[in-house]
């Protein structure tokens, strides 16, 4: 969801009519069953639904060990898991804010989750002081989003979800989620991608 500001956005969508065919060809569609979810929704899945070994393998084969994407996967497992925060390793730069939306969306939400002041010493530099975000709708399943799935498909989808404790967005988290959207939007150059 956190990956550009058309997922990640508390707008109305309209119920679901159709799949749009015409990138892939006739009879072909792309279906994104994870659209309605964060960063946080996709870790809760991976360890909710693999053995230990196995997230550890997923996170070595798709993040170096060296790299602050492998730290920012082993803190969202960290919450999820309740476990203590990893500590960031000397060898990898902390982020700074504003480089990328989907960056920035979870440095506002550990912000939310730890604390801005730990975010700032161990996580990100930049965020600014003026933040103070209801990120609640971040551990959500976006109910919006959920409309572009098809409803025979959503149904299969929101089943899992609930079984792993996420719940639907209502319509003060949808306003939050449009607050946030709107502040990454104005601090940043990274525009509608």
């Amino acid at each position: 969801m956190e990956s550009s500001p058309f997922w990640f956005s508390g707008k109305q969508r309209p119920d679901f009519v159709s799949y749009a065919s015409n990138q892939f060809g006739p009879c072909t569609v792309l279906v994104n069953p994870v659209s309605m979810v964060s960063e946080f929704g996709t870790t809760l899945i991976t360890h909710s639904c693999y053995s230990n070994d196995c997230v550890k393998k997923s996170l070595k084969s798709l993040a170096s060990e060296n790299s602050f994407k492998h730290y920012r996967k082993k803190m969202l497992l960290s919450i999820v898991r309740g476990e203590n925060k990893p500590l960031r390793p000397a060898t990898i730069k902390k982020y700074n804010f504003g480089m990328s939306f989907g960056e920035d969306a979870v440095a506002l939400y550990l912000s939310w989750k730890v604390g801005r002041e730990w975010v700032l010493e161990n996580y990100c530099d930049g965020i600014p002081k003026d933040i103070d975000f209801n990120m609640a709708f971040y551990e959500k399943i976006n109910k919006e989003n959920m409309k572009t799935i098809d409803p025979k498909m959503r149904y299969v989808i929101e089943r899992k979800l609930f079984d792993l404790g996420m719940e639907y967005t209502k319509s003060n988290d949808l306003s939050h989620l449009e607050k946030v959207n709107r502040f990454l939007k104005s601090r940043t150059n990274y525009g509608d991608r």
